[in-house]
């Protein structure tokens, strides 16, 4: 099987957009949703961005890795947590799949709760819904969530009379729940900042701000901020693998995932080490912390047996064009190139500067005899 090129990353998107297609079709053995292992978190969220834009119907879920150090003192962030915990608790049900999980080498080699730790770990408001504003409060508290006066970080919810705000740890703006009477009677997203409403929210689906759902009747309390997310074993009978929760997907992988992933195990192996020397955590918050990781063995067994495709910078070479400006005329060039890839059927797309594009435009028009659309932001 071909590789995918790994740049521009526009090119690597419709490919993964092909797989897609495919996937479960009969044409490729694996099902959806196609996993894709990006080198590092910057890649991670371009991509997830261009897929977004390219296919605006399509389900797009980012699985990021912890956004601190392995068996640290400091907690990762409730936004990266919330990140994590609603792509779970996604994929535990029984809903159709989702078309894209974009996730890294690291985000892969951390095990996670187990798929029934999710089921009923979420708060999910409509207007007209009942609404106990102390019982909603006191569930989100459960579920990670952090009491503050301002709402404007993920993770934090306040009561302010008749309105309830609540920034889901997934989400990138805060809402307002207006209740009266005992019902919800309207649910408004604000901007953090200046903390005026945006818009209106049909449904308002709270995931956790943590990775530690406490059991009912557990003497165990959540203590944000102390690092206890690295002891996650001493808090579930047992913890899975992040592809266990995706039994038939296939992976694509980006050359650089797998150097990162390795740079990785050898901060883990670093921190095992400081621990054993005495070096750890002072109070015990990274204990268990050696059944939180997978080995590099058993990552590296695990991702090349998924592997259905490499986004390479080889492949990158069959999708790149020779340079029109050197040439002795450029303009001549530009629509021979034009003339080219029409006569092939594919649709072109110029981006550029708005000034230097407008001219490629008019040239394109009168090359493709037809009017050229533009975009111009």
């Amino acid at each position: 099987m071909e590789d995918a090129p790994l740049v521009p990353i526009g090119a690597l998107a419709v490919s993964l957009l092909d797989i897609a297609a495919q996937a479960g079709s009969g044409r490729r053995a694996s099902a959806k949703p196609v996993v894709h292992v990006a080198r590092d978190a910057r890649r991670l969220d371009e991509l997830a961005q261009v897929l977004r834009t390219l296919a605006p119907a399509a389900e797009i879920l980012v699985y990021p890795e912890w956004d601190c150090l392995p068996l640290d003192h400091a907690s990762p962030s409730r936004a990266t947590m919330g990140l994590r915990a609603a792509v779970l608790r996604r994929l535990s049900t029984d809903a159709s799949p989702p078309d894209f999980v974009i996730t890294t080498g690291p985000a892969l080699a951390q095990r996670v709760p187990p798929r029934e730790t999710w089921v009923d770990a979420h708060v999910s408001l409509a207007a007209g819904d009942r609404i106990d504003p102390e019982a909603i409060t006191a569930t989100l508290v459960h579920l990670g969530y952090v009491v503050d006066e301002r709402v404007d970080e993920p993770g934090e919810v306040a009561i302010r009379g008749r309105t309830i705000e609540v920034f889901p740890a997934d989400a990138s703006r805060p809402s307002r729940i207006e209740h009266a009477d005992g019902r919800v009677t309207a649910i408004r997203v604000y901007d953090p900042i200046t903390q005026r409403s945006v818009g209106n929210a049909g449904r308002l689906v709270i995931d956790p701000a943590t990775e530690i759902v406490l059991a009912e009747g557990s003497e165990d309390r959540l203590r944000p901020f102390t690092g206890q997310e690295h002891a996650l074993a001493r808090f579930y009978p047992n913890l899975v693998a992040p592809l266990d929760y995706l039994p038939d997907a296939g992976l694509v992988v980006e050359e650089g995932a797998s150097v990162r992933a390795a740079a990785f195990f050898e901060q883990i192996d670093e921190a095992r080490a400081l621990r054993g020397a005495g070096k750890g955590s002072r109070n015990g918050a990274a204990g268990r912390g050696d059944d939180l990781y997978l080995s590099h063995a058993v990552w590296t067994r695990a991702v090349s047996a998924r592997t259905i495709m490499a986004a390479t910078h080889a492949a990158a070479e069959d999708v790149g064009l020779s340079g029109l400006a050197g040439a002795a005329r450029p303009a001549a060039a530009f629509a021979k190139l034009l003339r080219a890839q029409l006569k092939a059927g594919r649709r072109i797309v110029l981006a550029g500067p708005s000034l230097p594009l407008r001219r490629l435009v008019r040239e394109a028009s009168a090359v493709a005899d037809r009017a050229v659309r533009l975009i111009d932001s």
